[in-house]
């Protein structure tokens, strides 16, 4: 408009209209329009669609002829040929079409889809009572919204206050992780697939910060169902190395449910650690309880190949104390395998 550049006030115009419309039916997931459905639509025909639907009001639709044939002024010999007359009047008519389009789409977007990404990190962040009714406020979000939660508004900004100290407070970053995990339960599978190949691709291309954050905070084990087997090897390896270098109380609860994803090749991997930190006297007693847990936890959920493997294992754990007479770490493990005479918890 600056400019007084008409033809690309009408062209760019028409196109963000178009974008918006699109986006806004994909989004309620109206019947019958796919996202390959409405990518084959036009301007009019997603107009018409719209007003049929009655998402824009009559009068909108009407000012929308000034831009229905925008896709005309992309052509010179089409807009030669068909006398396409674009000018002043029409640029600022619409460009204020675009504001209507847009207060329009807010209006009963908000109304009908519910709460935005962006509201619901704000809502957490800065209200600690919204916990408590989080799973209302996610049932009233569209799916297409909880995908962006999950996949980058919340992220984006756990990765920001995390960075600057002087910013959070650890219970505003717990809140943060919790909501992105009562979020991917509240999620179609199809979400929780592509989530959970987002941590592979973190795994892979990003810094070692971003991966820790990742795993430990919005990532649990048993994700690794949405995962392909080589996805799900690359993963598992990952764990175990992690668990091999320090055990830690964020990192116990991510490793939950690692057991379904084990072979007998993987046993000593998880079992070698846990007891030495079940063993350490050093070691704080929450992460004990933690590193208890996740054993019993990972032979409840193993194969039963694998579940035998794992007391073969601590059978030899109980033999070598035992032989270098340290008793009391002797009858801490057998206490451990004690533990397996409950019926596993899954």
């Amino acid at each position: 408009m600056q400019a007084k550049a008409w033809k690309a006030v009408h062209v760019l115009v028409g196109s963000m209209i178009e974008c918006l419309l699109m986006d806004y039916l994909y989004t309620i997931g109206l019947k019958g329009n796919t996202r390959e459905h409405l990518l084959k639509m036009d301007l009019n025909q997603l107009i018409e669609l719209c007003a049929g639907e009655r998402i824009l009001s009559q009068k909108t639709v009407d000012l929308c002829s000034v831009v229905r044939t925008y896709r005309n002024l992309i052509h010179p010999g089409r807009l030669l040929r068909l006398r396409e007359n674009v000018d002043a009047k029409s640029a600022t008519v619409a460009e204020a079409l675009l504001q209507i389009v847009t207060d329009e789409i807010a209006a009963i977007k908000t109304a009908q889809c519910g709460f935005t990404a962006e509201q619901i990190v704000a809502k957490v962040e800065r209200d600690p009572s919204a916990m408590a009714i989080l799973h209302h406020l996610l049932k009233e979000t569209g799916e297409p919204e909880r995908k962006r939660l999950l996949l980058k508004v919340l992220p984006s900004r756990y990765y920001e206050l995390d960075a600057d100290p002087s910013l959070p407070s650890e219970a505003v970053l717990g809140r943060l992780s919790s909501c992105f995990r009562s979020a991917f339960e509240a999620s179609t599978k199809e979400t929780k697939s592509r989530v959970t190949k987002e941590f592979v691709s973190i795994l892979k291309q990003e810094a070692q910060n971003r991966v820790y954050v990742w795993e430990t905070e919005f990532f649990r084990a048993w994700d690794m169902e949405h995962l392909d087997p080589p996805e799900i090897a690359m993963v598992r390896d990952h764990l175990l190395s992690r668990l091999a270098s320090g055990a830690t109380d964020r990192l116990l609860d991510a490793m939950l449910g690692l057991g379904s994803f084990l072979g007998v090749q993987d046993v000593s991997r998880i079992v070698d650690p846990l007891i030495r930190v079940i063993v350490n006297d050093d070691k704080p007693d929450t992460l004990k309880v933690n590193a208890q847990a996740l054993l019993y936890d990972t032979w409840g959920n193993a194969p039963q190949e694998v579940s035998e493997k794992i007391v073969v294992r601590l059978d030899k754990w109980v033999e070598r104390f035992t032989s270098k007479g340290l008793q009391v770490e002797a009858e801490t493990v057998q206490r451990c395998k004690g533990l397996f005479e409950v019926e596993p918890p899954f």
